[in-house]
């Protein structure tokens, strides 16, 4: 039985709720349209595919998670921080309400990502791609080498601790380089 086969059944067996698989090595798994509530502080998943998973409230806290493709899924309320999500794509991912808070976002890849509400403090996005993402009322304070150019930001609070209007329209998006 491979590593995502075991972990599938696993989550059969044991419910999907509760469960502690702290520092599991799961690189390269495919684990896509994975249902799964647990604590996941610190697992490796480098390079995994996480297409169409449902993971509302995982703990991936200073998880690797770079290289993993996360497209449709979503990570409602998740938490990212101090996640190396190095080179991640998020291609029409949800999460929002999650806390990416110090996470390693170089190179990440946000096709119409909803983050409404997510905590980015402190996060590295460097060469990050934010393209048609959705950032309304996300905390972005202190976030390193942001290129926001593309995102929605009504309401969000920007690196420099600004907070973008929520009625605004039209805003040169060349202003959101950090």
């Amino acid at each position: 039985m491979n590593a995502e086969d075991f972990l599938k059944e696993f989550v059969a067996r044991r419910g999907k709720f509760g469960l502690d698989l702290q520092e599991l090595d799961l690189r390269e798994a495919v684990l896509t349209g994975l249902h799964l509530s647990a604590n996941l502080h610190r697992i490796n998943l480098a390079g995994a595919e996480l297409g169409d998973a449902f993971l509302h409230g995982v703990n991936l806290s200073s998880a690797n998670l770079s290289c993993v493709d996360f497209e449709s899924a979503s990570l409602v309320g998740a938490n990212l921080s101090y996640a190396n999500l190095n080179r991640a794509t998020f291609g029409e991912a949800n999460l929002r309400r999650a806390s990416l808070y110090r996470a390693n976002l170089t190179d990440a890849y946000f096709f119409q990502t909803g983050f409404i509400g997510a905590d980015l403090g402190e996060a590295v996005l460097t060469g990050a791609e934010f393209e048609e993402a959705d950032l309304r009322r996300a905390n972005l304070r202190g976030a390193i080498g942001a290129d926001l150019r593309g995102a929605d930001l009504r309401g969000a609070t920007l690196p420099n601790g600004e907070i973008v209007p929520e009625e605004a329209q039209g805003i040169e998006r060349s202003d959101f380089l950090f």
